[in-house]
């Protein structure tokens, strides 16, 4: 944040208003992001604090592993790495990614039938199980 919204969040002294959100708020607007719910400020502030802690809790555990009493920007440096590398994964370079959509699209799709209506996915198509879902039908409770 520049000086003037580092300003602005030290002057929102509005008591309902938690400090965490107003960073929120002004990190938002700086990305474009004029109209947001205050769910999204809520899962900002719950990511920013998640996050913050787990770098913490490796930073604690490096400084003890090094035999230190206090931690130290590089413990921090150290424990934001290591939650990078294990919650935050990078995508695909663009050749990978071409590699993966060939291997995928040399496979023909399915035929489909001629009949006319809406065609639903048979049981080999579907991704998960496929769930009834409602009361029973006359000729399935006989």
């Amino acid at each position: 944040l520049g000086e003037e919204d580092a300003n602005r969040v030290r002057d929102a002294r509005v008591p309902s208003v938690p400090r965490d959100a107003v960073v929120v708020r002004e990190i938002l607007k700086s990305m474009g992001v004029t109209d947001v719910e205050q769910k999204v400020i809520n899962q900002g502030m719950e990511f920013m604090h998640r996050y913050t802690s787990e770098v913490l809790a490796e930073a604690s555990i490096a400084s003890k592993h090094a035999k230190k009493t206090t931690l130290d920007v590089e413990d921090v440096k150290l424990g934001a790495k290591a939650v990078l590398l294990s919650q935050f994964v990078d995508p695909p370079s663009l050749g990978d990614a071409h590699a993966m959509a060939n291997a995928v699209n040399k496979n023909p799709l399915p035929k489909l039938s001629e009949r006319p209506g809406i065609h639903v996915p048979t049981e080999l198509n579907l991704l998960s199980d496929n769930y009834d879902i409602g009361p029973a039908r006359a000729h399935e409770v006989a």
